[in-house]
């Protein structure tokens, strides 16, 4: 049976990580060898996880507009709303 993280675990530090372990927990929850505690747990992870996620590509988005908005072509970095 799989082991499901902490709700509360630290969030991974990429988009790309959290995707991945987002992608591994509904993987799991649709197995359906979780129990109902650890199914809870899961859905918890995954709504910070799916948060998380938003949040990263809210910021790129913002930053892809305000590069069309100045014409700017810097690099663009990436800061969390942690």
């Amino acid at each position: 049976m799989p082991v499901s993280p902490s709700p509360e675990a630290p969030l991974p530090e990429t988009f790309e990580a959290a995707m991945a372990e987002l992608t591994r927990l509904v993987s799991d929850m649709e197995a359906g060898s979780m129990s109902l505690a650890e199914s809870l747990a899961a859905y918890e992870r995954g709504k910070r996880l799916e948060r998380f996620c938003q949040e990263q590509l809210q910021i790129v988005e913002d930053q892809l507009k305000l590069i069309d908005a100045q014409g700017n072509e810097q690099p663009l970095k990436l800061e969390s709303r942690r």
